[in-house]
């Protein structure tokens, strides 16, 4: 048995028990979206929580507006709020998740105490940021594999 079925079995067996998800997650949409990508986004969520320490509740926001969050990027991580903003408009579902990914590798960094809120991080390079470009890739390729639906599926307008 390989490492990967191993966790999901363990993963599996400690939600059956528990009766709840191991990550406490508020999705939210200020969209319609389209059930597949729901869908494709709930298992993709499935897949990350077992592979990245995320210990505290946050709330993934899916927006097709900028100002309204006041993104100027694609993505957006709200320390103080534990909220993870992304920008989806017109934009591939693989190159969403990436996003997502992105900012939760800098909400497990926190949680792991990489860095503390405040902390002057380097926006672009640097080690913090670094590591969530590098291992947000990663998953997206690992799950592509199984799933390359996401690379056809697009949020649109």
């Amino acid at each position: 048995m390989n490492e990967k079925t191993l966790k999901k079995i363990i993963k599996e067996e400690t939600q059956k028990v528990m009766k709840t998800p191991i990550v406490d997650i508020n999705i939210q949409f200020d969209f319609d979206c389209d059930k597949q990508l729901v869908s494709v986004l709930h298992k993709y969520i499935e897949f990350l929580s077992s592979e990245l320490n995320i210990t505290s509740k946050f709330t993934l926001v899916l927006t097709k507006n900028r100002k309204k969050h006041n993104i100027t990027t694609l993505a957006l991580f709200i320390i103080p709020e534990s909220k993870l903003i992304i920008y989806v408009k017109n934009r591939n579902m693989a190159d969403v998740l990436r996003s997502i990914t992105h900012e939760l590798i800098h909400k497990e960094q926190l949680d792991t105490k990489k860095f503390k809120y405040g902390d002057d991080i380097q926006d672009i390079g640097g080690g913090i940021e670094d590591e969530a470009n590098a291992k947000a890739g990663r998953y997206i390729k690992r799950f592509g594999y199984e799933n390359t639906e996401i690379f056809e599926l697009n949020f649109g307008d």
